[in-house]
């Protein structure tokens, strides 16, 4: 039987606006052993598909700092303290790209630890289907440090060309797993 790891020591040696490292000190009983880590700690985060009656999917170009450059994704962001990640994902495509999709058509379909090996940071990955009448246009609200080069409609495979984000590759996949269904 396997026993579970015990956090003998937990410190915090860095808190930022995003995420926290802490240091923390590990005893894993069934291998008798000790262990050193260092464990960034931030807000889960939500990752949506968004799909037009043309069968095209939503992404946007926004500056990533961890890698210096733009890339494309599917909208995402995080979700805020004690907030449904479902809520979170209608706020932030809303925040994004001006679209207000009503909440029942967002279908989670997946929730992934993106680096479980240094972080703890789940995305929670949606899909939704917009149609005529399950959205409004509302004022985009990006966060003031917040910039988004362009969005532009594309294919699946459109997206996966021009994407490198795991979570929009996470997404896409359901999306090609749903289509093979049909």
């Amino acid at each position: 039987m396997t026993s579970k790891a015990q956090i003998i020591k937990d410190e915090i040696e860095y808190k930022g606006a995003i995420f926290d490292i802490h240091a923390q000190t590990i005893h894993i009983p069934e291998a008798n052993m000790t262990i050193h880590r260092q464990v960034m700690h931030t807000s889960n985060s939500v990752t949506i598909a968004l799909i037009n009656q043309d069968s095209k999917i939503l992404i946007t170009k926004e500056f990533r700092s961890a890698i210096g450059d733009f890339t494309w994704a599917l909208p995402a962001g995080r979700v805020d303290p004690n907030e449904d990640a479902n809520i979170a994902a209608q706020r932030e495509l809303a925040e994004e790209t001006g679209l207000l999709v009503n909440l029942e058509d967002f279908t989670q379909v997946d929730a992934v630890n993106l680096s479980e090996g240094v972080m703890n940071e789940k995305s929670y990955i949606f899909i939704v289907q917009l149609t005529d009448k399950n959205h409004s246009i509302v004022k985009q609200k990006l966060d003031s440090d917040e910039y988004i080069a362009k969005s532009k409609w594309v294919t699946i495979d459109e997206a996966y060309r021009d994407s490198h984000s795991a979570a929009t590759h996470i997404a896409l996949n359901h999306l090609f797993a749903l289509s093979s269904i049909d």
